[in-house]
């Protein structure tokens, strides 16, 4: 208890920790959501027609981290910076900046993908094409939720930007499959499993653009219209965000695409419910970043290097202390967790125990870009990205055609492993932190 009070204790994590309790609730509830939403599309569509709709939501995952363009993280740091300042607004002006940009991003986006799958269509998967093109109008729906999310974390409201779209998204997917599973006796394909996937993000849509309102009226301190966005500065920022965010958030989804066109539909599936198994791992993490990220921006600015020391520590330890028993019991048990999804999941076990031994190794080092990215060190962030994303297609290209999602799961662990060892290193000279667990050195110390 003495070592968990050590760890947690001190008024400058009392904020923190709060949050990061109340975002762990939302993201126990998202996650029995998020797997009762794949253990029924298991039950109402064939692996195959689950794979295809995977391939297609694995692209506009992807597309919609490059429409962002570096957009969520930069509005997170830059609104969380300035809303407490005597004579700032509600940062309702740089949220509407990255709108346009983004927008504009996805709608060109959006219209080279259908001229690329008219022309082109030997670039796609056969059995997935036509769900791709339906996702198509998925595009611009999820990059509008991105911003609007990031919008409401850079207002300090990290729990609240978090439930239409962990909770209130996969309950209307939840309704819609079992009224059609009702209604139905035959399998679902996989553009009516992306049908009601654009049907819930539209929702979630308009209820955060009444959420951002909602909270934005509290922060205003200035007239919003005097305030212009500095596209120029957005734009420097975000080539190198959008590469990070391509590279770490991205990675499952270029994984599940390479393995849509060097394997099968059938290999998709198993490495997305594998990865979404394996995300149990960082679960607690995920939790305290949500948080963690305006914190970080905040303290950094401000020089309180003993405080940001504190919050790698609380951040890491808090990670590690729920990752290590959840590992354990998914690597010895591997059968009887993907069971849940069916009995042809079987052939993920070994995909499984490889993804999970490195989500904990992750876990283990801290959120590691995060820290990066939140005291304006992309530069340093897009060195490692661009060696863990060079790494995971070179052993993507050897391995997947030969061992599907085996080799999906090897090249994904080791481009992500390359990434975050050498954002450590970077962490640690740059923003002077050790965010990973031996980071727990600095409280020991402090008590001699």
């Amino acid at each position: 208890m003495k070592l968990l009070r050590m760890i947690f204790g001190g008024s400058e994590l009392k904020g923190l920790t709060g949050d990061a309790i109340f975002s762990l609730l939302i993201k126990v509830l998202a996650m029995l959501l998020s797997f009762s939403v794949i253990v029924l599309i298991n039950r109402v569509a064939s692996v195959a027609e689950f794979g295809a709709y995977m391939y297609a939501l694995s692209i506009i995952s992807l597309l919609r981290i490059v429409s962002v363009f570096g957009g969520e993280r930069w509005l997170v740091r830059e609104v969380a910076t300035s809303v407490d300042e005597p004579n700032s607004s509600n940062g309702y002006h740089l949220k509407n900046g990255v709108l346009v940009v983004s927008m504009s991003a996805s709608i060109i986006i959006a219209v080279g993908l259908y001229v690329a799958i008219e022309f082109a269509p030997w670039l796609f998967n056969d059995d997935a094409l036509k769900v791709v093109k339906l996702s198509l109008l998925l595009l611009p729906l999820v990059t509008l939720v991105t911003v609007y999310q990031a919008y409401i974390r850079g207002l300090h409201r990290a729990v609240v930007a978090q439930i239409p779209d962990a909770i209130i998204r996969p309950i209307l997917m939840v309704s819609g499959l079992l009224m059609l599973g009702f209604l139905t006796t035959i399998t679902l394909s996989a553009t009516e499993l992306m049908s009601l996937q654009i049907t819930s993000t539209l929702l979630v849509f308009v209820i955060l653009t009444w959420v951002s309102l909602s909270i934005a009226k509290k922060f205003s301190h200035s007239n919003v219209s005097t305030e212009k966005f500095a596209y120029s500065e957005f734009l420097r920022a975000g080539v190198t965000l959008v590469f990070i965010a391509v590279v770490i958030r991205g990675s499952s989804f270029v994984i599940n695409i390479m393995l849509g066109n060097l394997g099968t539909v059938t290999d998709v599936a198993l490495f997305s419910v594998s990865k979404r198994v394996s995300d149990l791992v960082t679960f607690m993490q995920a939790a305290i970043v949500m948080p963690l990220a305006p914190m970080i921006a905040k303290k950094f600015k401000q020089s309180k290097q003993q405080e940001l020391m504190k919050l790698a520590v609380a951040a890491s330890w808090g990670g590690l202390i729920f990752a290590l028993p959840v590992s354990v019991v998914l690597i010895v048990f591997p059968e009887l967790i993907l069971s849940v999804f069916g009995n042809d999941y079987s052939a993920a076990v070994n995909v499984l125990q490889i993804m999970v031994i490195t989500q904990l190794i992750t876990v283990s080092l801290g959120p590691v870009t995060v820290w990066l990215t939140m005291t304006k060190n992309e530069g340093a962030a897009i060195k490692a990205a661009v060696l863990g994303f060079v790494t995971l297609i070179t052993v993507a290209y050897i391995s997947i055609p030969e061992y599907g999602a085996v080799g999906g799961a090897l090249s994904f662990s080791s481009g992500l492993l390359v990434t975050q060892l050498v954002m450590l290193a970077y962490v640690a000279t740059r923003v002077k932190v050790d965010s990973s667990i031996f980071g727990l050195r600095y409280l020991f110390s402090q008590r001699k």
